[in-house]
């Protein structure tokens, strides 16, 4: 055989044939070929140990240079366990909790990542090795604790110290409008628990009740809660207060819970905004928004 046909010979490392001239002979035409060298299909020799793959630790080495897998992967390379969606929600839930930073009624949302952290390791724990991300939900738990303390504290410093000096807590649900009023002999009283409070310095919070001014207020009416004042409802006499301050430091209206700090007497028939509160507050520091919702 020529050199010209050895030139465009083609072999096939993966059958026993070789195509020659476009023809196929069977192999024992590599001897005819010229012995243990053999062409590839670019026409360059290559000897016949290159073309044979050849096993290279745990690899296999094609004719092409290609590295090839060795009797498939190990299991510890390619080992997956997959991880419970209770991982995935607590991680949510943690992240989220970083708004009760803002606000101390979100501190329920790391509250709620510890415990589906929690139920996702006793998953894990119990599935006998099917199921991985243990390390995952201890570090869940170790981040919501954080935010705990965290804002936890934060808040706590708020409620100590929003209180100024020589004022009393009073608590606008609780201490004033639960008591209602009560009639002895025909004539309206005070509960004994409000009477306590008359002209005392005090501190409360409420909500604004809206009206047509918007800007410069002076007087309006702190309502106990946003039900009544937000939505268009008339509230109880005894769920407002008339709050008076002083023109030099009157305020714009604006929603959420409002702080003040005055003085707590009767409003003896003072009208505000078309209602007739009973008590009245004259205020020397008012607050916006309060630092606490509690």
């Amino acid at each position: 055989m020529n050199m010209s046909a050895v030139n465009s010979a083609v072999i096939d490392p993966g059958s026993d044939a070789v195509e020659v001239a476009g023809q196929i002979s069977p192999s024992n035409a590599l001897q005819e070929m010229g012995g243990p060298e053999e062409v590839n299909g670019t026409g360059e020799t290559l000897p016949r140990e290159d073309v044979v793959e050849k096993s290279v630790g745990t690899t296999r080495v094609s004719s092409l240079g290609l590295e090839l897998p060795q009797g498939g992967y190990s299991e510890e390379e390619f080992s997956y366990r997959p991880v419970p969606v209770l991982v995935s929600i607590s991680a949510g839930l943690v992240i989220l909790g970083l708004s009760s930073f803002l606000t101390e009624w979100m501190l329920v949302l790391p509250l709620l990542g510890i415990f589906s952290a929690l139920m996702a390791l006793r998953k894990i724990r119990n599935s006998e090795g099917a199921y991985s991300g243990a390390g995952a939900c201890k570090a869940m738990m170790v981040c919501a604790s954080l935010i705990i303390a965290g804002a936890g504290s934060l808040h706590a410093m708020a409620y100590i110290t929003e209180v100024p000096e020589g004022y009393q807590r009073v608590s606008f649900a609780s201490d004033i409008s639960a008591h209602g009023m009560k009639v002895v002999e025909g004539k309206v009283e005070l509960p004994e628990a409000v009477q306590k409070l008359q002209n005392q310095p005090i501190f409360i919070k409420g909500y604004m009740y809206p009206s047509k001014q918007t800007a410069g207020i002076t007087k309006f009416l702190l309502c106990k809660d946003s039900g009544d004042c937000c939505f268009g409802g008339a509230p109880k006499p005894t769920d407002m207060i008339l709050i008076s301050i002083p023109k030099e430091k009157a305020v714009d209206f604006s929603p959420g819970l409002k702080a003040v700090a005055g003085t707590f007497t009767l409003a003896n028939g003072a009208e505000a905004d078309g209602q007739s509160p009973v008590y009245q507050l004259n205020a020397d520091q008012f607050y916006s928004p309060a630092r606490t919702a509690y």
